[in-house]
């Protein structure tokens, strides 16, 4: 069965055979079993676990303890703050941090609920929104955002818009 199945190599890992396996023990009880309920709920359940079990191999091949996914993620938050006006890549945070992009990605799903890129996004453009409030920033809001490595102009109006759900220069009218 595994040789016919292009994604089998996804699954041969402990945790992806044992997902597998309850999975199958589950669909061969309902189909077995006199007394199954078989609903369409019983059928939804089933096929979001067969999806997550094909498509979320992060989450499956991530091995890491909980101890190291908090002190990569510490390691990584420390490392966003500390360079917010000179952006560095996930990957350099990666490996500052001394974890894989895999473990990094799942503490901050788990702590964040998103991406380490998205948390690293969302710092910098609060610290624009701090500038923009603040009665002593007297630059133009081009200057705040380059500031912080936002260059695409449009991109960054677009992203402020969507996390603060108004314009930068709608926050900066809020100051005057």
């Amino acid at each position: 069965m595994a040789r016919d199945n292009p994604d089998a190599h996804r699954l041969r890992s402990k945790a992806g055979l044992a997902s597998m396996a309850n999975l199958e023990g589950r669909v061969a009880g309902l189909l077995n079993s006199v007394d199954a309920q078989w609903s369409e709920a019983a059928e939804q359940a089933l096929m979001l676990e067969v999806l997550v079990i094909l498509t979320d191999d992060e989450a499956h091949f991530d091995r890491s303890q909980a101890g190291t996914r908090r002190r990569a993620l510490d390691r990584a938050t420390d490392l966003m703050v500390a360079n917010l006006e000179d952006p560095i890549s996930i990957e350099e945070i990666c490996k500052e941090s001394g974890a894989s992009w895999r473990t990094l990605d799942r503490a901050f799903k788990e702590q964040f609920g998103q991406s380490p890129k998205s948390y690293y996004m969302r710092l910098r453009l609060n610290r624009v929104r701090e500038d923009l409030l603040s009665g002593s920033f007297s630059g133009r809001i081009t200057d705040a955002a380059n500031r912080l490595g936002f260059w695409h102009m449009g991109q960054f109006a677009r992203d402020y818009r969507l996390f603060f759900r108004e314009l930068p220069s709608e926050t900066r009218g809020v100051q005057k």
